[in-house]
């Protein structure tokens, strides 16, 4: 299974920098444009991928940040393959602006039916 329009817009691996002595997770854009994330940019990443979650599932419950939470969790601590992943969170997997497959994903306010 492709992971989603993901795949198309970046690749990411693990690269050795020589003048840093380590290996760097490295983003290279389509167009050509490499970038390091630091910790910082996952911060700034998923605390607005965690507000939107919150709005869409809010109070009391909150369930949004912590469907992130789980997600981050059984990524981390068994390097999940997404496939199983998107089945278990219920992601959509979309391919050119199209789900091709709804994993269970309820669609009905996002258009993409």
């Amino acid at each position: 299974m492709k992971m989603s329009n993901s795949t198309d817009k970046f690749k990411v691996n693990k690269t050795f920098i020589e003048d840093w002595g380590k290996q760097w997770v490295v983003v290279e854009f389509k167009n050509g444009t490499k970038w390091i994330p630091s910790f910082e940019d996952l911060y700034r990443i998923i605390v607005p991928i965690c507000e939107c979650e919150d709005e869409k599932y809010p109070r009391p419950e909150y369930l949004g940040k912590f469907y992130v939470l789980n997600f981050i969790t059984d990524t981390i601590r068994h390097y999940t393959p997404f496939e199983l992943l998107a089945k278990k969170y219920r992601i959509p997997i979309r391919e050119n602006g199209q789900v091709i497959e709804s994993n269970g994903a309820n669609l009905s306010n996002t258009g993409a039916e």
